[in-house]
Order: structure tokens, then C-alpha cells, then sequence
């Protein structure tokens, strides 16, 4: 007995193909999708953190050694590095009548990744006298030219 193929009209072939082809956009399109949503989430969970870093003593602004002056342009670099990493937002010293002190606005995902880097601040780990106070900023606004 011979067996018989059946021959398929062309529009078949055509209607397999285009099905195929939308199969792989749409799943091309769901993949990107989700990609987005994820990176869409990170960019939506970042969070400021206001850091203060309060020096060993009320008078270091007037009184600092050279050892702590080189210690402090170490530090400023550091912080330099965050704001080109686009981490820290602004920073530099407060002239506080009570005593000068540190300012520093990061945009980090949570508290430990804030944490993490400012225990990787020079300051912190030459063991000097300085502290950090963090505090999550419930909201950050900024001028239009800055965001």
C-alpha cells in the first residue's frame, strides 16, 4: 500500500511560520518585560539616607593636625568616589556653632548597603574618634536640574 502525503496549501506553511515568529516576539516582549519590571523595582526601593559624621571633638574644624587634615582629604576623596558612582547625593562639612560635623545624602537600596560604605569611609577605619548617625529620609526632593 502507498501512502499518500498530503500536500499542505501554502497559506498552511505561511500560517506555521508567522505563529512561530509571533510565538518568539511575544516571548522576546514578556522576557524584556520582566527585565524592566526588575530593574523598574531596584530603581523604586533606592532610598536616602542622611549621614552625619560627627568628629572626635566640638573644636576639630579649628584644631585638626596635619595627620587629621591628610586624613580628612582621604575621606573627601572617598565621598568623591560615591558622588561619581552616583551614591552620595552631597556632601561636605556643617559649620555648626556647637561644633563643626560632617554632612553626607546617599541614594542606596537599604540601611546596610548605607552602612557598608560608610564603615569603608578612611575616617571610620583609621580608628580616629569618628561616628556616623544614619537616618532614612522619608522622602528626597530635589531642583528639577538635579534629578
Amino acid at each position: 500500500m502507498l501512502l499518500k502525503l498530503r500536500k499542505f496549501p501554502k497559506s498552511y506553511s505561511l500560517w506555521f511560520f508567522g505563529h512561530f515568529i509571533r510565538k518568539s516576539l511575544v516571548n522576546s516582549i514578556l522576557f524584556i518585560h520582566k527585565e524592566l519590571r526588575t530593574l523598574n523595582e531596584v530603581l523604586l526601593n533606592m532610598t536616602f539616607f542622611f549621614c552625619k559624621l560627627i568628629a572626635p571633638r566640638s573644636t576639630f574644624a579649628q584644631d585638626m593636625t596635619e595627620a587629621e587634615r591628610s586624613l580628612m582629604g582621604v575621606h573627601s576623596g572617598y565621598l568623591r568616589t560615591l558622588a561619581d558612582r552616583g551614591i552620595a547625593v552631597v556632601f561636605g562639612p556643617v559649620m555648626d556653632p556647637k561644633g563643626a560635623w560632617g554632612l553626607c545624602i546617599m541614594e542606596v537600596s537599604d540601611e546596610t548597603q548605607a552602612r557598608t560604605l560608610l564603615a569603608d569611609d578612611p575616617v571610620i577605619k583609621a580608628n580616629a574618634g569618628f561616628r556616623y548617625e544614619i537616618s532614612p529620609m522619608a522622602q528626597a526632593v530635589m531642583r528639577k536640574d538635579l534629578s
